[in-house]
This record gives structure tokens, C-alpha cells and sequence, in this order.
């Protein structure tokens, strides 16, 4: 008889290895080059494998760029070298027309280098991809422990989370090129889960543990993409609650531990990260970088209106499901998964309202500071939209995609 906890275990490793294949065939027979920006970020790699250094904004327009990912990407194909009858280059097709439904949908040209058996620069952009499966991978494993600490009697619950986001096929078409989106996705995931799971503490050792695991796993996030810095404000309210919770003789113990807490997890994610910022400072006189971000990026010219807002949503919403040139569901399937997030929505809402109260203290905590971290996100995009073009872009708010999976399996 096979226990509860051996057999999810075994139907999270069958959805980890479907998602693994699954990923893996994307990243076979997607053409290089054509997903999100998947050219500039594979060069930025390139740059470093071949250069030992960081480039600077003149040399690749992806340098803005926190450099975990691309650190990933170099150590995994440093060894490949360029054939010499196969020189890397990148062909824009130009019959390429996004207003013309009869244009071909392909942005590059593709040649016979591209093939199997891989070799020089196209062997070392698969590696780079497979870096992006195994992030992929990650996310998924972290999302189906979120849900554990959250639903720990109903494992039907987290196992249905890890599968929905595994079988996303955004989220599969994400995970299957290079781009440093796997890598914040899946630090978020892993901190969300932390998160929750440092609330659900009730020791001192345990809840410093898991303030220095937020640390490293926070300062890796900002390593990675500059948009993890929602997660600060969150990390450090969990941190408080945590201490708050405490149950010690006297408040001054309380208060310790969350100073402790607060120094031990910042302190950690500023000593890993706070480098990059100050070199952001250095070349672009602030930390975010956000003076060469507004001069390579199209600038809105007109008020946020309510058409904007409008245009948001939609694009937001199919590219979270899937959504590319020239890759698209048809309509109604669109407005099928419109009707399944509205129930679960809804669903969501009403369980919330029955259960609130019989909800442990700490699980209410996790689902407020889950919320809260949504609500950062998704105002922080609104900000971005209302500063530049092009922002509708679903990957943009899949660092809180551990939570939307999370309301709608609830829902």
C-alpha cells in the first residue's frame, strides 16, 4: 500500500518529467531567435563566454540586465566554439510584416547551421536553453511546495498548481528559449514558497533559518531581473508577522528576533546583489538603470487611458496563455479560459469568505502577503505602461504566477 505522501511525491515527479519532455521538444523545434527578445539575450551570453566580463550598454542592448541568467548560460556553453564555415549571424527576414496576415510569421532566416547535429554557436544556444527547461523545472517544483504549506491535507491541491503551471503552454514556450524571465520566475516561485513557509514557523532557529534561506534565495531574484525588487516590501512584512507571531515571554525577544530576522535576510540579499545596483549607479547615475531603460524603450506620449488600460488586459491576459507573432489560440478558446478564470475567481472569493476564519493564523498571513505581491506586480506594470510601449506582455507577471495558479486550483 503505497502511502499518501510516496504517491504525490510520484504524481509530482510524473508531472516534473511530461513538462520536462514537453519543454524540451519546444526548445527543439522552435526556430532560434523567434520568441521574446531570445536573440539579445542569447548574445548577452555569448558576450560573456567569450569575454570573461560584463558589457556595457554600447556592446549589447541587453546589458541593462541583472547577469544571473546570462552567468548560467555562459558556464553551461563557455566550452563550444564558433565553426569556422558556420559563422554566427542572425538574417532578418524582411517579407516579415506583422500587419499582414499573408507575410511569413517568421522574424529570422533560418539556414541549414540551425540543424541536427548541433555544432558552434547553435550548440551553445541550446545549452543556454536547456539552462531555461531546468529554471523551468524549478518553478514548477517550488509552486507544488507553496501549495503543501498552504493545503497540507489536500494534496490534490498542490499537485493541481505544479501541473497547471508545468502544461501552460506560455509558460512552456518561456521555458524552452533563452531568456531571463525562467530565472525571476523561478526565484519568485521559490521565494513565495519560502515565504509561506516561514510564517508556518513556530521556533526561533527555524524562523532564522528560513530568514537566511529568503536572503540568498531574494538576492539571487534581484540578480536575475530588476521587477523581483516587488518582492522586497513582502519578504520583510513576512519577516515581522513571523517575529510577531513568535510566542516568547516578552515582546523584547519579539522584537529581536525581527530585527535579527530583517538584518540576517536583507543584509544577505544587499551582500549578494547590492554590487550590480552600485554599478548601475556608477554607469547610469541611479541603481535601476532606468535612464538607459526610457532611451532604448519607445516612450508612451499620451495619458493612461481606459483604451490603454483595455489593451493592457487583453494582451496580458492571451499572452499569459499563449500568445507570440503568429502564435495564437483561436477566439473561443480564449473566451473558454475567460470563463474557467472568472469561476475560479469567483470560486476563490466564496471559499475565502466561508473559511477565513477557520483558516490557521499563518495561512491567512501567506494569502495576504500573496496578494500583496500580485497587487505590487501588476501596479508596477500599470507604472511601466503608463512610461513606455509594448508592455503587453503576459511573462511580465509570471513572477506572481505561483499565486494566480493558486486562486484558481482553490477556485
Amino acid at each position: 500500500m503505497i502511502s499518501p505522501r510516496v504517491s504525490s511525491r510520484l504524481l509530482l515527479a510524473v508531472v516534473l518529467l511530461l513538462y520536462l519532455v514537453l519543454a524540451f521538444w519546444y526548445s527543439v523545434i522552435i526556430p532560434l531567435g523567434e520568441a521574446p527578445d531570445e536573440v539579445p539575450h542569447f548574445t548577452y551570453v555569448r558576450y560573456l563566454a567569450q569575454h570573461a566580463r560584463l558589457p556595457t550598454t554600447e556592446e549589447e542592448h541587453e546589458a541593462f540586465q541583472p547577469p544571473l541568467y546570462y552567468v548560467l548560460g555562459a558556464f553551461s556553453s563557455f566550452w563550444v566554439e564558433d565553426e569556422p564555415d558556420a559563422p554566427f549571424a542572425v538574417r532578418a527576414n524582411a517579407h516579415f510584416d506583422v500587419d499582414d496576415p499573408r507575410a511569413p510569421k517568421n522574424l529570422l532566416l533560418h539556414t541549414a547551421d540551425e540543424d541536427w547535429p548541433y555544432r558552434g554557436w547553435t550548440l551553445a544556444w541550446h545549452l543556454v536553453r536547456l539552462i531555461s527547461i531546468g529554471l523551468g523545472a524549478i518553478t514548477v517544483w517550488a509552486t507544488c511546495r507553496l501549495g503543501r504549506v498552504l493545503f497540507p491535507t489536500v494534496p490534490a491541491v498542490p499537485l493541481t498548481m505544479a501541473a497547471l503551471v508545468a502544461f501552460t503552454p506560455q509558460f512552456l514556450f518561456v521555458s524552452a528559449v533563452a531568456n531571463n524571465d525562467n530565472a525571476a520566475i523561478a526565484f519568485s516561485a521559490l521565494v513565495l514558497w519560502q515565504l509561506a513557509a516561514l510564517l508556518h514557523e513556530s521556533e526561533r532557529r527555524s524562523i532564522l533559518k528560513r530568514c537566511l534561506i529568503l536572503g540568498v534565495l531574494l538576492g539571487l531574484g534581484l540578480l536575475s531581473k530588476a521587477n523581483l525588487i516587488a518582492l522586497i516590501p513582502v519578504v520583510g512584512l513576512a519577516i515581522l508577522v513571523s517575529c510577531a507571531r513568535y510566542k516568547a515571554p516578552g515582546t523584547g525577544q519579539r522584537i529581536v528576533l525581527g530585527v535579527a530576522g530583517l538584518l540576517l535576510a536583507l543584509g544577505l540579499a544587499l551582500l549578494i546583489s547590492g554590487w550590480y545596483f552600485v554599478r548601475n549607479w556608477t554607469l547610469h547615475g541611479d541603481p535601476m538603470g532606468w535612464s538607459f531603460l526610457l532611451q532604448i524603450n519607445a516612450q508612451r506620449e499620451g495619458p493612461l487611458t481606459l483604451g490603454v488600460l483595455a489593451w493592457l488586459f487583453k494582451g496580458v491576459f492571451r499572452s499569459f496563455w499563449l500568445g507570440w507573432i503568429g502564435i495564437a489560440f483561436d477566439e473561443v478558446v480564449y473566451w473558454i479560459i475567460a470563463v474557467v478564470c472568472v469561476v475560479g475567481l469567483a470560486g476563490f472569493v466564496v471559499w475565502l469568505a466561508r473559511r477565513w476564519r477557520a483558516l490557521a493564523g499563518a495561512t491567512r498571513w501567506s494569502l495576504v502577503l500573496l496578494g500583496l505581491h500580485g497587487v505590487i506586480t501588476l501596479g508596477s506594470l500599470i507604472q511601466w505602461t503608463a512610461t513606455v510601449l509594448g508592455t503587453d506582455q503576459g511573462r511580465l507577471i509570471y513572477p506572481i504566477l505561483p499565486t494566480v495558479v493558486l486562486v484558481l486550483v482553490a477556485g
